[in-house]
């Protein structure tokens, strides 16, 4: 008889962790540039970066595993209650973060350039719009992810 294989849940959590946030950080940083006027390749790179190694870093030390369970104990697994409600859960935490950055990198640089634009009205703006593709990438890409890595709850 084989003995059966340990699957440690927090670990591959982690890891949907991670691949989440570098999803949602790539689109990201193609939208939000685009949604400017300004999209360069180089202002994808940097925000790209600057907003994958944010993800990553909330993906290693945030308990996203601890979280999701307490919050979505009472409903079914896979369901489509419990992903809408673990990609609410995902996009919460990551995106204010990434879109904080991005935003203030983006102020920095029109500021430099005289545009007659408020710190506010991007904010408000910018994270609105990430909050919302961030969530669309989450739900999307969750079930691929599990599947990937073979998650079963």
């Amino acid at each position: 008889m084989g003995k059966k294989k340990h699957v440690d849940y927090d670990f591959l959590i982690q890891k949907l962790s991670i691949f989440l946030g570098i999803s949602v950080a790539f689109v990201s940083s193609i939208v939000g540039p685009l949604s400017s006027g300004h999209f360069s390749i180089l202002s994808f790179i940097v925000t790209f970066f600057i907003s994958t190694v944010i993800s990553v870093l909330i993906g290693v030390f945030v308990p996203f595993g601890r979280i999701v369970r307490k919050i979505t104990r009472n409903f079914r697994d896979f369901s489509l209650k419990k992903r809408a409600l673990v990609s609410l859960i995902y996009d919460l935490i990551f995106t204010p973060f990434t879109g904080t950055m991005m935003v203030i990198m983006a102020y920095n640089n029109v500021s430099k350039h005289g545009a007659p634009v408020t710190f506010l009205s991007m904010f408000i703006r910018s994270v609105c719009m990430i909050v919302i593709i961030g969530y669309v990438v989450i739900f999307i890409l969750f079930p691929v992810y599990c599947k990937m890595l073979k998650i079963k709850k």
